[in-house]
């Protein structure tokens, strides 16, 4: 293999030397990573003792991961959809282990249905520039877009995204889950995301807030869960749960203990690809952070981001309009079902009332981890999520 770019570490696989398949039939990191560079574009970064792909063709995703470059990735690629990217489709879903989008999904100012549709799954549809088409990438990792979005009530936003995907350093990991310990396996990627508003009017809470969505998929497994710590010092406005699970248009879903579990400030959602659910945190209760174990790779995600702004709209993904539009979710969790095998992480900025030429930046860190030994896991959850691994063990049943 031959270094590109000595400072990010760009290598292009050569194919005879990536083509191990690995357990299960699935792909080496390095031969996925190869793929995609063939594929779509895919620029392959070293991290830690792994690594990671983006793709500027595949709207800037970050398109999967490693702590153990030998080892099959840890994200989900829909090779079929990349490769059938040009057909139509209401959402072409390459996958990712992190994907900008805009919010909302769901109340009156949803992005993601026509102007006056109902909130029924048939008619859901992703607007076409989060969709399709590339960033333009102006520099090494920093990639741009200028979009165009309507929501559902006709308001239209014209805007301008950037988004930069680099390598934090060890000590800046290390400052999130305290030290990382020799024998540990870790990667780690930052993507700073901006949104100006390039419009001639100021974007209204009576017309309707975006706001920055990022999401990542992840490959399930049988006995993996995604982990949400919640404050207890707060209470929702609405008195409502600290997690909430109803979301597509069921009235009174509920998600049972099989699947949705809590504990004294945290919730976990069992991610096996099983059940189409999702749960979330609002702004009162959510943490600035979000993370999934599963222990059959004894892989640790957390994913890292931007402060909540306590003063701050938030908006709402509930496939509903009865609630407050914003006073909505910060941190979702998303376990899918069908043919199409992941789990997502996903965190949101607050609502966006910018003025034409104003913009926000929203920061997150997506950190993998394979540690020495439990001790060194245990002092992690406890430092970057402020949970006791004990608990949380017990109550997923990992004992």
């Amino acid at each position: 293999m031959r270094v590109r770019h000595v400072s990010y570490l760009i290598i292009p696989c050569l194919l005879a030397s990536c083509a191990s398949v690995l357990s299960e039939d699935r792909p080496s990191f390095l031969a996925e990573a190869s793929w995609l560079e063939e594929e779509a574009g895919g620029r392959l970064i070293l991290s830690g003792t792994g690594g990671f792909v983006y793709s500027p063709l595949l709207q800037g995703r970050v398109m999967t991961s490693t702590v153990d470059l030998s080892e099959p990735g840890l994200g989900f690629v829909n090779r079929e959809a990349i490769a059938l990217r040009g057909e139509p489709a209401a959402f072409h879903n390459h996958g990712g282990v992190e994907r900008f989008w805009i919010g909302p999904e769901g109340s009156q100012f949803s992005l993601y249905f026509d102007p006056g549709a109902p909130f029924v799954a048939e008619l859901w549809r992703v607007p076409k520039d989060l969709d399709v088409g590339p960033f333009d990438e102006v520099a090494l990792g920093q990639m741009e877009r200028d979009m165009v979005i309507r929501n559902r009530i006709g308001t239209e936003f014209t805007m301008r995204v950037g988004r930069h995907v680099e390598v934090p350093t060890q000590d800046e990991v290390e400052s999130v889950v305290g030290a990382v310990p020799p024998g540990s396996l870790w990667s780690a990627f930052r993507t700073i995301n901006t949104v100006t508003n390039t419009g001639e009017s100021a974007w209204s809470r009576e017309g309707g807030l975006p706001c920055i969505w990022l999401a990542g998929m992840f490959l399930p497994g049988e006995r993996s869960w995604s982990i949400l710590p919640f404050r207890t010092d707060r209470e929702d406005p609405d008195g409502g749960p600290a997690v909430r699970s109803e979301y597509f248009g069921e009235p009174g879903a509920v998600i049972d203990e099989k699947r949705l579990r809590f504990g004294r400030n945290f919730a976990i959602l069992r991610t096996d690809s099983e059940l189409r659910c999702k749960v979330g945190v609002r702004r009162n209760r959510a943490r600035n952070v979000i993370a999934a174990f599963d222990p059959s790779t004894e892989v640790l995600t957390i994913v890292h981001f931007s402060p909540i702004d306590e003063n701050a709209g938030y908006v709402d993904e509930t496939w509903a309009t009865g609630g407050d539009p914003y006073y909505g979710d910060v941190v979702n969790s998303y376990n899918h079902s069908g043919p199409e095998s992941f789990f997502e992480l996903e965190s949101s900025s607050p609502a966006l009332a910018l003025a034409p030429g104003e913009g926000h930046t929203h920061r997150s860190t997506t950190m993998q981890f394979r540690f020495a030994d439990e001790e060194h896991l245990s002092a992690a959850v406890r430092t970057a999520l402020g949970l006791d691994w004990a608990e949380v063990k017990v109550l997923a049943d990992w004992d």
